[in-house]
């Protein structure tokens, strides 16, 4: 079993969210996330990435949105694909940044 953590990038604002909680709506889509001050952001502004499971070769928690290398092949963004997390967790990678980070 895996740990279920999030990040959260603030579009608007170009930066990183502390995350302290978040809000699901009925259906158990994500609504909004709330910081531990109490702001709320809603998913037009904040994008909600998660943890993969995996580490990089250096030991980096690797989300959704990241940009990864084999040190072979050309990087390639990490997304919710079963298939490319299986291929991930079979090679050694290094995450190169992010889609939000230039």
């Amino acid at each position: 079993m895996r740990d279920l953590k999030f990040r959260t990038w603030d579009n608007i604002f170009k930066r990183w969210i502390d995350v302290y909680e978040i809000r699901l709506a009925r259906n158990g889509n994500p609504l909004c996330v709330v910081t531990l001050d109490g702001e709320q952001y809603g998913l037009h502004q904040a994008e909600l990435m998660q943890y993969t499971g995996l580490l990089d070769k250096q030991g980096v928690e690797c989300y959704w949105d990241d940009w990864v290398t084999d040190g072979i092949n050309p990087k390639f963004l990490v997304t919710p694909d079963y298939h490319l997390l299986a291929r991930l967790s079979e090679i050694t990678f290094e995450i190169i940044g992010n889609k939000y980070e230039a």
